[in-house]
């Protein structure tokens, strides 16, 4: 029988609320979590130790004793957030028998801060405002906090449910950040102007748990870059749309969000690919952007013929096939990216993915003996290579959502893909300058530019300037490629393949002694550098 790679959480459970019970019954269902998550998870120790979760099934158990229910809860699920793993948890948002409830706003992590991303309409003057305080804490602090609660075994789905915990005042109850179970404290902050504002949990805590864009969104309520006067970019026309085809003109791209590994109501994932295919043969278009920032997973067997598809396309060239990732992309979700990575030509936008490359999933429920609140527990190991211990899948250009471009209607992920351009990327661009460069210092100071970029922070600019170095070989300008070398060794210092490179090049340039250098700098910095030992051996005996 074949295994379907599910979404997490996806729960059908009674939406009666879980009884009231005694710090006794409370540590019980705790024993339970103790006991039976090692016994019954597929490798509950693979990124946290054991002596670790025992610590944290300690302290809770510690502050059983007089807890409230709010409390107790938000012990429990720190208690199984221990062991960092995506799929294994207990969360509100999917499970109607918590009984809890959310803030009728949307917060959102951006690159600088916490805001207000969309409210309902009796809020709508506060869509667009910064967050400074939630209850007793600072905006950083409260999300910290948050975070303890969160299953994740990455710190980006650590951020993305941390936030979502904030929208939940029963979390923020049970984290001693207000004395209030139904309500909190949030000062605001726009234009320098700060005010206090109490809100409350009006709405269930598991409305609106899924959204397909690549930022939450509602359409039903006012969103701060609406009332900030901007224009949408496409990534969020028709937001409850779980998968949206448009076609983008002036770049004769084809855009299409796939918000879910599952079948939208009228249309399975299979109609959706084959029409998304369509679009791009019918209209000749010149790159394709698979958008899945906002894709929290669902049967992977689902995503076959949207592999296939896109893997035959004519688009699936580099610079013509771009997936843009982000903090939700997770689980089946993942796994699609894994095998777009490893088999496509795509390139990949926005920020790093959810899970980790290789993790555990198909999460089956543990009910506890009292409260009979539902555990989730992974049960099978999905991997792709047992060697890839990577924590989530990087971008090649990273493009971070700050408030400015939020509130500005802009999408930099989008729009990188959409202006993407060979020479625009750093090794195009160190290949192009490393023969007009005189001195190894210009390709240096070149490249060090390049690590300030944020669009590089998950590069690898040291592979670049690397290659540069080698393109230089192969075209036979040995002069520029010592430059590059050289260059190279300077900013990574510590690098041992920088060494050997640097030997290579000064080898081909006949100065042996510099080589000998190189290469044995190399094996100072990596005594296992075996390149750098057989170039050594074959000099030193004069070849």
């Amino acid at each position: 029988m074949k295994l379907a790679r599910l979404i997490p959480f996806v729960l059908l459970v009674s939406a009666v609320r879980a009884p009231a019970q005694t710090a006794a019954q409370w540590r019980e269902d705790l024993q339970a979590i103790a006991r039976e998550l090692p016994r019954q998870h597929a490798g509950a120790f693979r990124l946290a130790s054991e002596d670790s979760f025992r610590a944290v099934i300690a302290r809770v158990d510690a502050r059983m004793a007089g807890a409230n229910r709010d409390e107790a809860i938000v012990g429990l699920m720190q208690a199984v957030a221990a062991i960092h793993d995506g799929h294994t948890a207990m969360n509100p948002v999917f499970m109607p028998m918590f009984g809890w409830h959310r803030f009728p706003v949307m917060i959102q992590s951006l690159s600088d801060g916490l805001f207000i991303q969309s409210a309902d309409p009796s809020l709508a003057r506060l869509a667009g405002m910064r967050i400074v305080r939630i209850g007793t804490a600072r905006a950083d602090s409260a999300l910290a906090a948050a975070i303890t609660v969160t299953a994740a075994e990455n710190p980006m789905y650590a951020e993305h449910w941390g936030v979502e915990m904030l929208m939940i005042p029963e979390v923020l109850h049970g984290l001693g950040l207000t004395s209030s179970a139904t309500s909190a404290s949030f000062v605001l902050e726009r234009g320098g102007k700060r005010e206090t504002v109490q809100l409350e949990g009006t709405l269930s805590s598991v409305a609106m748990s899924h959204t397909s864009g690549p930022v939450a969104f509602d359409s039903a309520w006012v969103d701060a870059a609406t009332v900030n006067g901007a224009t949408l970019p496409v990534s969020r026309h028709a937001p409850a749309s779980l998968h949206y085809l448009e076609w983008i003109p002036a770049q004769r791209a084809v855009y299409a969000r796939y918000g879910s590994v599952r079948d939208a109501p009228g249309e399975t994932v299979a109609q959706f690919a084959n029409r998304m295919l369509q679009m791009v043969d019918s209209l000749g278009a010149d790159r394709l952007v698979l958008d899945v920032r906002g894709n929290g997973g669902g049967n992977d067997f689902l995503n076959r013929p949207l592999e296939k598809g896109i893997l035959k396309s004519r688009v699936n060239q580099k610079g013509r096939l771009f997936v843009l990732i982000g903090r939700k992309t997770f689980s089946a979700a993942q796994l699609l990216v894994n095998d777009l990575e490893r088999f496509s030509d795509a390139t990949f936008i926005g920020e790093p993915t959810a899970n980790r490359v290789n993790f555990y999933g198909d999460a089956q429920p543990l009910t506890l003996p009292n409260s009979g609140l539902p555990v989730m527990i992974s049960r099978v190991w999905w991997q792709a290579d047992q060697r890839d211990a990577r924590m989530w899948l990087a971008p090649s250009v990273y493009a971070p959502v700050t408030s400015a471009d939020y509130l500005a209607g802009r999408d930099r992920a989008l729009e990188a893909a959409l202006e993407w351009g060979a020479s625009r990327q750093p090794r195009a661009r160190l290949v192009a300058l490393a023969p007009r460069a005189a001195t190894s210092q210009v390709i240096a100071d070149s490249a060090r530019a390049m690590l300030a970029d944020v669009a590089n922070r998950f590069g690898n600019i040291e592979a670049d300037v690397n290659a540069a170095g080698y393109e230089m070989l192969r075209q036979h300008d040995v002069k520029s490629a010592v430059r590059a070398f050289e260059a190279n060794s300077a900013l990574f210092p510590e690098s041992a393949n920088a060494f050997d490179s640097l030997g290579d090049g000064l080898r081909a340039d006949g100065d042996v002694a510099g080589a000998i250098r190189s290469y044995e700098r190399a094996l100072q910095l990596n005594p296992r550098q075996d390149s750098s030992r057989n170039a050594l051996a074959e000099l030193r005996k004069g070849g």
